[in-house]
Parts: C-alpha cells; structure tokens; sequence
C-alpha cells in the first residue's frame, strides 16, 4: 500500500502538483477570455516537459552519486549536488509555477492584480494598464 505522507513530503511531488495547477488554472483563463489557442498549449506544454526533464535528470544524478558514495574514494558523493539536487530544482520549479500561477490569477480578477504583492509583477502591471485602458474607452 502506497504512503501518502512520504509521498507528499517529496520535494518533486510538489513541483507536479503545481505544474498541473497552473496548466489547469491557464486552460481556465483562456476559457474565460475566449483564448484557447492549441498553439500556445502546445507551448506551454513543451515547457512543463522541460521542467519535468529537469525533475528526471536531477533524480538520475543524485541516485547517481548517492550510489558512487559507496565506492571508494567517494564518501559522501551525493553531498556534491547540494541545491542543485532534486530538491533544489523542485524548489525552482515550484516558485516559477507560483509566479506563474500568480500570474493567471491577476488576470482573473483585476481586483487582486492591483494589490501591492501583485503589483511586483511586471505581467500583473500589464494587466492593470490593459483594464484602465479599456475603462476609458
């Protein structure tokens, strides 16, 4: 039977989870704006494969070294990845899919896109503009 716990505790479950999250939550902006478009699925597809090529290449190395960590003259091999292990590249990956996620929820209520954390965004300001722009008209 399959742990739960110790399935959410691995870092590139995470980063999963929110990929999905934010292609799903784009698929309903586009939906909602009436811009579904397979061209720019098939984009942002091509990048969440590459993230998951990222994902795949940092487990294969970690298990990689974590396995020549017991040959000799390799203590502790694995420690050589350090941020740049698995979970480090999760982390990446889950604070893109955040910004990005922040992104489409700007773009889904206006509102929340002219709050101050939103504002940082250079996308949410865009998105701010393109509203004043289009309440003057």
């Amino acid at each position: 039977m399959v742990n739960l716990d110790s399935i959410m505790g691995f870092p590139p479950t995470w980063a999963l989870l929110m990929m999905s999250f934010d292609v799903i939550l784009g698929y309903v902006n586009a939906y909602l704006h009436r811009e579904i478009s397979s061209s720019k699925m098939r984009d942002g597809l091509m990048h969440k494969t590459g993230y998951f090529a990222m994902l795949i290449m940092a487990c294969v190395a970690e298990g990689a070294l974590s396995w020549c960590g017991n040959l000799p003259g390799f203590n502790d091999a694995s420690a050589l990845l350090g941020v740049f292990g698995v979970t480090g590249v999760s982390v990446y990956i889950i604070v893109m899919e955040v910004c990005s996620v922040m992104e489409i929820v700007g773009k889904l209520n206006p509102e929340i896109a002219s709050s101050p954390l939103f504002n940082r965004m250079a996308t949410n300001r865009q998105v701010i503009e393109e509203n004043k722009q289009n309440e003057e008209m």
